[in-house]
Protein backbone atom coordinates (compact mmCIF):
# COMPACT_ATOMS: atom_id res chain seq x y z
CA UNK A 1 0.00 0.00 0.00
CA UNK A 2 2.83 2.20 0.80
CA UNK A 3 4.85 1.74 -2.23
CA UNK A 4 1.45 1.91 -4.02
CA UNK A 5 1.35 5.68 -2.96
CA UNK A 6 5.06 6.64 -3.32
CA UNK A 7 4.76 5.24 -7.10
CA UNK A 8 1.39 7.14 -7.49
CA UNK A 9 3.05 10.47 -6.32
CA UNK A 10 6.15 9.33 -8.29
CA UNK A 11 3.88 9.45 -11.44
CA UNK A 12 2.46 12.55 -10.76
CA UNK A 13 5.59 14.27 -10.31
CA UNK A 14 6.99 12.85 -13.58
CA UNK A 15 3.76 13.79 -14.83
CA UNK A 16 3.80 17.05 -13.56
CA UNK A 17 7.72 17.47 -14.32
CA UNK A 18 6.96 16.51 -18.49
CA UNK A 19 4.01 19.52 -18.54
CA UNK A 20 6.12 21.75 -17.18
CA UNK A 21 9.22 21.20 -19.83
CA UNK A 22 6.51 21.06 -22.38
CA UNK A 23 4.97 24.60 -21.06
CA UNK A 24 8.69 25.86 -21.03
CA UNK A 25 9.56 24.60 -24.92
CA UNK A 26 6.26 26.08 -25.70
CA UNK A 27 7.19 29.80 -23.92
CA UNK A 28 10.83 29.61 -25.78
CA UNK A 29 9.39 28.69 -28.85
CA UNK A 30 6.76 31.40 -28.71
CA UNK A 31 10.14 33.92 -27.52
CA UNK A 32 12.31 32.42 -30.43
CA UNK A 33 9.31 32.92 -32.58
CA UNK A 34 8.51 36.64 -31.65
CA UNK A 35 12.05 37.67 -31.72
CA UNK A 36 12.60 36.21 -35.51
CA UNK A 37 9.15 37.98 -36.29
CA UNK A 38 10.65 41.34 -35.12
CA UNK A 39 14.47 40.77 -36.04
CA UNK A 40 12.76 40.06 -39.91
CA UNK A 41 10.50 43.21 -39.89
CA UNK A 42 13.59 45.00 -38.74
CA UNK A 43 15.50 43.21 -41.41
CA UNK A 44 12.49 43.96 -44.17
CA UNK A 45 12.91 47.77 -42.63
CA UNK A 46 16.26 47.90 -43.19
CA UNK A 47 16.33 46.28 -46.98
CA UNK A 48 13.04 48.30 -47.83
CA UNK A 49 14.71 51.73 -46.95
CA UNK A 50 18.06 50.58 -48.71
CA UNK A 51 16.14 50.06 -51.84
CA UNK A 52 14.35 53.05 -51.41
CA UNK A 53 16.91 55.52 -50.46
CA UNK A 54 20.38 54.77 -51.05
CA UNK A 55 20.86 52.94 -54.92
CA UNK A 56 18.43 54.95 -56.62
CA UNK A 57 20.46 58.33 -55.42
CA UNK A 58 23.81 56.81 -56.06
CA UNK A 59 22.58 55.79 -59.69
CA UNK A 60 21.23 59.14 -59.77
CA UNK A 61 24.13 60.97 -59.14
CA UNK A 62 26.08 58.50 -61.57
CA UNK A 63 23.61 58.67 -64.11
CA UNK A 64 23.72 62.69 -64.07
CA UNK A 65 27.30 62.81 -64.07
CA UNK A 66 27.26 61.06 -66.53
CA UNK A 67 25.04 62.78 -68.76
CA UNK A 68 26.56 66.01 -67.67
CA UNK A 69 29.58 64.60 -68.57
CA UNK A 70 28.25 63.45 -72.24
CA UNK A 71 26.33 66.64 -72.67
CA UNK A 72 29.33 69.01 -71.84
CA UNK A 73 32.54 67.61 -73.02
CA UNK A 74 32.30 68.60 -76.57
CA UNK A 75 31.27 72.15 -75.42
CA UNK A 76 34.48 72.03 -72.97
CA UNK A 77 36.69 70.91 -75.85
CA UNK A 78 34.96 73.61 -78.06
CA UNK A 79 35.20 76.41 -75.77
CA UNK A 80 39.21 76.02 -74.87
CA UNK A 81 40.13 75.15 -78.31
CA UNK A 82 38.56 78.64 -79.04
CA UNK A 83 40.44 80.22 -76.22
CA UNK A 84 43.09 78.68 -77.62
CA UNK A 85 43.03 80.76 -80.87
CA UNK A 86 42.08 78.05 -82.89
CA UNK A 87 40.19 79.25 -85.60
CA UNK A 88 36.33 77.71 -85.41
CA UNK A 89 36.66 76.40 -89.10
CA UNK A 90 38.74 73.91 -87.82
CA UNK A 91 35.88 72.94 -85.15
CA UNK A 92 33.09 71.18 -87.04
CA UNK A 93 30.80 70.22 -84.42
CA UNK A 94 30.75 70.99 -80.90
CA UNK A 95 29.09 67.88 -79.73
CA UNK A 96 31.94 65.87 -81.32
CA UNK A 97 35.58 67.07 -81.74
CA UNK A 98 36.76 66.08 -85.38
CA UNK A 99 40.03 65.82 -84.09
CA UNK A 100 41.48 62.31 -82.46
CA UNK A 101 41.01 62.54 -78.51
CA UNK A 102 44.89 62.08 -77.63
CA UNK A 103 45.24 65.97 -79.45
CA UNK A 104 42.55 66.85 -77.65
CA UNK A 105 44.27 66.06 -74.66
CA UNK A 106 46.95 67.29 -75.36
CA UNK A 107 45.94 70.82 -75.30
CA UNK A 108 43.71 71.02 -72.57
CA UNK A 109 45.90 72.44 -69.28
CA UNK A 110 45.44 69.53 -67.22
Amino acid sequence: MLNDAYSDIDSEISSTIKMNRQALKLIRNSRNQESLREEGRQRSLQLYLFRKYEPRSERSVQQNTTNFLCNNFGDFVTSHLSKSHVSSSKIRSPQRPQKPLASVLAVLPF
